[in-house]
This record gives structure tokens, C-alpha cells and sequence, in this order.
């Protein structure tokens, strides 16, 4: 990675058709900001970063359906609070399954 790039990860499930993503993300765990683009320097502190994802691999399997559209949410709120002008952006989202509960607006694309 360039010296100057800056990482954010996220975890994502999801919970019962019963949750809204404000309480599955509040009140779970399942939805959760692991680090955002600032917390480790700026630039990023690339060991730092590479031991903490390294140690997010060993994390315990968290279950639960698979809210994509929700990830890429909190994934683009990241970028929309900590923009620098100028600067590629990148998105690599890495999961499981298809989005689920099918059919309840979990799907990244929809038209």
C-alpha cells in the first residue's frame, strides 16, 4: 500500500426481520465500525493496521443474516465524514453469502 493510505474496517451480520438497523447496530454487535480512517495516524500506521486486521481474521464467526446494504452504508458514511479532496477511493467488502433476508431491501444494488 502507498504510505499514505488510510484504512477503515467494518463487521457486518445482521439480526431478525423484527430489528431496524439503528437497534442491530446499537444494541448486538453484528453491525459494528472495528476502525475508522484516523485512528491509526494519519498517515495510517501500516503495523498497526496490518496487526489489527490480522487479529479481526482469528475473530469468532458472528452469525446472523447478511445486511450488505447496511455495510456499504457505514462503510460510505466513513468516507463521507473523513474525505480528503482528491484522494481514490476504495471499497473492498468480503462476506459470506448473498445479502439475506431475501427480499427485504439487505441488497447492495438495487433497482
Amino acid at each position: 500500500l502507498p504510505v499514505d493510505t488510510r484504512v477503515a474496517a467494518f463487521k457486518f451480520s445482521g439480526c431478525s426481520v423484527h430489528y431496524t438497523f439503528e437497534r442491530c447496530r446499537d444494541n448486538t454487535g453484528k453491525m459494528a465500525k472495528l476502525w475508522g480512517f484516523n485512528d491509526f495516524g494519519m498517515p495510517n500506521n501500516q503495523t498497526a493496521v496490518y496487526n489489527a486486521l490480522v487479529d479481526e481474521l482469528n475473530f469468532t464467526w458472528i452469525g446472523g443474516y447478511t445486511w450488505t446494504d447496511e455495510a456499504l452504508t457505514m462503510a460510505l458514511d466513513e468516507f463521507t465524514e473523513n474525505e480528503i479532496e482528491g484522494r481514490k477511493k476504495i471499497l473492498v467488502i468480503v462476506t459470506d453469502g448473498k445479502p439475506e433476508p431475501v427480499d427485504l431491501n439487505h441488497e447492495p444494488c438495487r433497482s
